[in-house]
């Protein structure tokens, strides 16, 4: 009887191991990833993410790969105060499918709306997130379209070596500082707006 406790121990042992290192399922990943994201915990909604994540918003509107890219936009989105809301979840297989909500203070200013997605694919494997392909509502993209080209216009006329710095080489690039320097001309645009009226 004793002679077999050794291995009985052993068996035990590795159930628990096996047991703890089980990946999360591909929905608690994302709600997880989402309540990090809404309290800007830009370090543990890393977490989530695969090395090679993808994120992308069809039409090549914006496309993001690679862990060091997604770093810089959650610390853009930080500044900008973006939170994330998801609704209607749905999980098939390795793919999370939700309509997501988001407030930040881009459109604050601007005086828009929250941007609604119709649909957000987040695709989970082995417990990170994989790639995130995004369908913004058409109202949405067209009133954000609409705003971001009268406050690039206004900015060219303004500050033109701004607008050239911000809008150089492969357009707009989200991090921190490019965040902190919109928002000091998103104020001013909508102040400069506001007094024309």
């Amino acid at each position: 009887m004793n002679k077999s406790l050794p291995g009985s121990l052993l068996i035990l042992a590795l159930l628990v191991m096996f047991g703890c290192s089980k990946s999360p399922s591909p929905e608690q990943v994302v709600r997880n990833y989402i309540e990090a994201q809404k309290n800007h915990q830009i370090d543990l909604s890393l977490q989530y993410f695969d090395e090679e994540t993808a994120f992308m918003l069809p039409g090549e509107i914006t496309t993001l790969t690679g862990m060091e890219n997604i770093r810089q936009m959650a610390q853009y989105d930080s500044v900008m105060n973006t939170r994330l809301h998801i609704e209607s979840l749905r999980v098939d297989g390795n793919t999370v499918t939700c309509r997501v909500t988001e407030t930040n203070r881009w459109l604050d200013i601007a005086g828009l709306p929250p941007l609604q997605y119709d649909s957000t694919l987040f695709y989970v494997f082995g417990g990170k997130i994989r790639k995130i392909v995004a369908f913004p509502a058409d109202s949405s993209l067209r009133a954000l379209s609409d705003a971001t080209d009268h406050f690039i216009r206004w900015l060219a006329q303004t500050h033109p070596r701004e607008a050239t710095a911000l809008l150089s080489g492969d357009g707009f690039s989200y991090n921190t500082a490019n965040a902190e320097t919109l928002l000091k001309f998103l104020s001013e645009w909508r102040d400069s707006t506001a007094a024309q009226k």
